[in-house]
């Protein structure tokens, strides 16, 4: 932050401008706040659908005293769900790189394979099968998928140890030299949660990236806000007061547990150094000689920070040359009609609950016929040792009828069971279930039965997972591919040369050999950095360039089953050509390329590293003689000039 806006926010009572910005920046989350509250009380019941949690009731209660199983929620959208997601999860991460970029000029190839790779560094530092699995869950749970991307650059002073000193302590004394190292320096990755996150819901939710703002919310200790504050990037948290239940109240609709709990109890102890505060994070447009935060008469995205509704503890410029909020947001079925779109769970509920009743009142009822009533004469037999359970035999009474034996005096009670059927009956629903969501038994991994030949079972394969990829592609192109394209905008503005050089490592090369014209010998070129050129390439001067860059990335969705369908095809074509050699020359195909597309697809690698390394010095052979067999047919079949790595 500016030294200017540190003054402000620090002191007790803020500048009139700094609380009409407060003010301002509340009232629209309060608007959002309003519109997705609309959806928490659905959301809640989806998370306990997912979950299997119902309250119990008097029946649980006394099964569970007497070592019965209680009613149960079946857990049909927990599978679906889990389902959709470990198909989204592998179709997403089957490449090499998660994020391949597809260049909209020539001139961006140049850095083509530097991006991808550190695109991949900045996932993996993160975690990134962690968020994407938790993105996924959420989309299909409530029907929204976000995160948020920011830079950041984490320093730590470490000691400057001689690499020559062979001691193996890790303690260092006040007397060590301390030098300044970068721990991290990349893209910082985090989910938010549906129940945190809003955007200007005054335009539809699949225009939110055309609001006036966006915004989440999280809770933090003021202990951390206070390090923060040390570090200059928020101010005044002393003055900020504590939340109040009347204050949460107001809000209707919040979601944050440990700041409704520390309201409700008050001030603790008077402890007021160990509390938690709630961060109202705002990302908006706005026009500063207007807030009197600048001279620019155009808008400019502020971040401005309100610390439990009561005060500002941060206002700074966003200088992303993306020029776009850091968040992005999926769908899981978008729909500009509905202001917020249903999830998985949502169209799975109706189903799910006539399945769960239909188990339990069959658990009801077999319970019931376990504590059926008994027909007993009560003339027939003794009632004290009849009524007592421990006793291992039931007298008769003095003087009970002996004719017709003891059946005649006792017997079950038998009535007709109308939930004997309920269990065979599931399995309808459960058809129906998998048939609205499109998540089958051959998504799971399951064939029906009857014998299928193996084209079958691949067109059936990839018909169970057509909806599937559909829904992959929306949220790669609606989410994952804008994320990808602001990180790459972030590293290309922010990423240092030393960075750069750590995550790729040096890579120096020489250039084309020269003939000394004293000696006639060949002289060894000039050595290149390749990475120092790469760096220039990827990090221009003037980070205004990449504003607008139209760079994005593609996405495979081609299954591992239709890939080794693939596979198979172009290896029958490689057998030919192999038992054909005349037909690979007169169709100018490499078999050796064609051999390692088909590896590729196999999953093994490209054919490369088993090659043999020994391969004659150039040097040995200045003049470039051309062998007497060259272009003739060799003993393996195939042409000496179709092998040549000028012709690979």
């Amino acid at each position: 932050m500016d030294q200017a806006i540190i003054d402000m926010l620090k002191k007790e009572q803020q500048p009139d401008e700094i609380k009409k910005l407060k003010d301002h920046v509340v009232s629209l989350v309060k608007i959002s706040r309003q519109a997705m509250s609309k959806k928490y009380k659905n959301w809640d019941k989806n998370q306990d659908i997912y979950s299997g949690i119902r309250p119990p009731d008097e029946e649980d209660e006394k099964a569970n005293r007497d070592a019965e199983p209680e009613k149960m929620v079946v857990p049909l959208t927990y599978a679906q769900i889990q389902t959709l997601v470990a198909f989204l999860y592998l179709l997403l991460t089957q490449g090499k790189y998660f994020f391949n970029l597809d260049p909209s000029g020539d001139e961006d190839y140049g850095y083509r394979a530097s991006a991808e790779r550190t695109l991949q560094r900045d996932l993996t530092r993160n975690g990134w099968s962690i968020i994407l699995y938790q993105l996924l869950l959420d989309t299909a749970k409530f029907g929204l998928g976000i995160t948020n991307c920011s830079w950041e650059t984490k320093k730590v002073k470490v000691p400057k140890v001689s690499s020559d000193n062979g001691s193996m302590d890790l303690t260092y004394g006040e007397g060590d030299m301390l030098v300044e190292r970068i721990k991290y320096q990349g893209n910082k990755i985090r989910n938010i949660s549906p129940y945190r996150w809003f955007p200007d819901t005054r335009r539809p939710l699949s225009e939110w990236a055309d609001g006036k703002f966006c915004a989440d919310e999280i809770e933090e200790d003021s202990k951390w806000l206070k390090q923060m504050e040390k570090d200059g990037d928020v101010a005044g948290i002393k003055h900020v007061s504590p939340m109040s239940k009347n204050v949460l109240e107001k809000r209707k609709g919040t979601r944050q547990d440990t700041i409704v709990a520390q309201a409700d109890k008050g001030k603790k102890d008077g402890k007021e150094d160990d509390k938690m505060v709630l961060l109202t994070r705002v990302q908006v447009w706005l026009v500063p000689k207007d807030w009197e935060m600048g001279e620019e008469t155009y808008e400019v995205m502020f971040w401005v920070w309100v610390a439990n509704d009561d005060r500002v503890v941060r206002i700074q410029k966003l200088g992303y040359a993306h020029q776009e909020f850091t968040y992005d947001m999926c769908q899981f079925s978008p729909d500009e009609h509905n202001k917020i779109c249903e999830s998985l769970s949502d169209v799975l509920f109706n189903i799910q609950d006539v399945l769960s009743w239909m188990v339990n009142s069959r658990i009801v009822a077999v319970r019931r016929g376990i504590d059926g009533k008994i027909v007993a004469d009560p003339d027939a037999f003794d009632r004290e040792s009849f009524e007592n359970s421990e006793s291992p035999v039931v007298w008769l009474a003095k003087g009970a009828p002996k004719l017709g034996g003891v059946n005649s005096h006792f017997g079950q009670l038998q009535y007709s069971d109308p939930t004997r059927q309920n269990i065979a009956d599931t399995q309808y629903f459960t058809q129906l279930g998998q048939s609205v969501s499109g998540i089958n038994e051959n998504a799971m991994g399951q064939f029906s039965g009857g014998r299928r030949s193996a084209t079958e079972a691949r067109a059936v394969t990839s018909g169970s997972a057509g909806r599937m990829k559909l829904l992959g592609s929306l949220i790669f192109d609606s989410h994952l591919n804008n994320l990808g394209r602001k990180m790459l905008s972030n590293q290309r503005q922010g990423m240092t040369e030393e960075v750069f050089r750590k995550i790729l490592g040096e890579q120096i090369t020489t250039g084309p050999d020269h003939i000394d014209p004293t000696t006639g010998q060949p002289m060894a070129g000039m050595p290149i950095d390749k990475i120092g050129e790469d760096y220039a390439q990827f990090h221009p001067e003037d980070s205004s360039e990449l504003v607008g860059s139209e760079d994005f990335f593609v996405m495979d969705v081609t299954l591992e089953s239709e890939k080794g369908y693939i596979a198979q095809s172009l290896q029958e074509l490689l057998q030919s050509l192999m038992a054909n050699p005349e037909a690979a020359a007169a169709f100018n195909i490499n078999p050796k390329a064609l051999l390692d597309e088909v590896m590729e697809l196999r999953g093994v690698g490209g054919l490369s590293r088993f090659e043999n390394k020994q391969q004659q010095n150039p040097h040995q052979n200045p003049h470039n003689i051309v062998p007497e067999n060259a272009g003739q047919p060799q003993p393996n079949g195939v042409d000496s000039a179709v092998q040549s790595p000028a012709s690979i």
